[in-house]
């Protein structure tokens, strides 16, 4: 039960995220995209990039938020949390350090604290994942209980 917990906490604070990252990119759409434009690799992709990463973010809630399809959710968050973190120590590291367009809250922090921010989520999803393979479906218990008894 404890892990099933965990995994609940960890869903939900993914899906908090997301949301809140995916609602805020379309909510200020122009300003979303002009931020992609100083960005290397994604420039010439802008006005694709500005539709689609906002909303797989909110496919990903949707995924993580029913039971039937979390696992799935889980390892598409992290993925994308994995490629984001990927990208932002790219820009950590280089001397590129393009304003960052990430919303209200993340905004206003610095790119190592992204960084930092955008490690402690991918390794959550990944615990995630762990627990989630880990801890038996109910179908899997009443199974167990069959043979038990």
């Amino acid at each position: 039960m404890k892990t099933k917990t965990a995994v609940d906490i960890i869903t939900a604070l993914l899906i908090l995220l997301f949301l809140y990252d995916g609602l805020e990119k379309f909510s200020h759409l122009d300003s979303f995209r002009a931020s992609l434009n100083s960005f290397p690799v994604v420039d010439h992709l802008t006005r694709l990039t500005s539709w689609l990463l906002p909303a797989i973010e909110l496919f990903i809630c949707l995924l993580l938020f029913w039971r039937r399809t979390r696992t799935t959710g889980l390892y598409a968050a992290s993925g994308l949390l994995l490629l984001s973190t990927v990208y932002v120590a790219n820009l950590f590291f280089s001397s590129l350090k393009p304003s960052c367009n990430c919303g209200e809250i993340i905004g206003q922090l610095t790119w190592s604290q992204v960084l930092f921010v955008n490690i402690v989520f991918t390794l959550l999803a990944g615990a995630g994942i762990i627990i989630n393979f880990r801890t038996p479906t109910p179908v899997q218990e009443s199974e167990q209980r069959a043979v038990y008894t």
